[in-house]
């Protein structure tokens, strides 16, 4: 069973960043599917809400490169540890906004944390898998933010309205998700 593991550690390792890049992929859905809770309780209007859904891409644009290069000087799993962290931050922070500003910054500090999760995912590739399986793992790892927007789409608001009856409880369930 040890030599299995050992021989094949490289897909263990896809699985992982696999499951970070999900985990992007939810907290970048998760206030889409609930923003009509969030423009009622924190008194937004369409403008306000549109700006929050925009910003971690826009701060995205300059934060990507500088990630990519963090990356480079520290060691894979240190980067993503803390990219992790930064994400689950990230959502904690949402969770407990109370007006625009603080919503905005816990979004915009996503986008400290998201890039190291999809900078992060093709240097694993690079760095574990041979040339001949990297279009594979490549692949694989692609599905990541895709399925976790799917689950975030899909369960944010039966979380929000059917389980907590708040759209943040949202943040919970998706922090002990990232925690996981």
């Amino acid at each position: 069973m040890l030599n299995f593991l050992t021989k094949n550690y490289h897909w263990i390792m896809l699985l992982l960043i696999w499951a970070v890049y999900t985990c992007f992929g939810i907290v970048s859905g998760s206030l889409a599917p609930i923003s009509p809770l969030l423009i009622t309780d924190l008194n937004f209007t369409y403008t306000q809400m549109g700006i929050i859904l925009g910003f971690w891409q826009f701060i995205y644009i300059f934060t990507a490169m500088p990630t990519g290069n963090i990356i480079d000087k520290w060691e894979l799993k240190k980067s993503i540890t803390i990219g992790i962290i930064v994400m689950l931050a990230s959502m904690i922070l949402r969770g407990v906004s109370i007006n625009f500003i603080s919503l905005l910054l816990s979004v915009g500090l996503f986008s400290f944390g998201g890039p190291i999760a999809s900078s992060g995912s093709p240097k694993l590739v690079a760095t574990w898998f041979k040339e001949k399986d990297r279009g594979i793992a490549s692949g694989i790892y692609a599905t990541g933010p895709v399925i976790g927007n799917a689950i975030a789409f899909a369960s944010a608001p039966i979380i929000a309205i059917n389980i907590f009856n708040n759209w943040r409880g949202v943040s919970v369930i998706y922090g002990i998700i990232l925690i996981t």
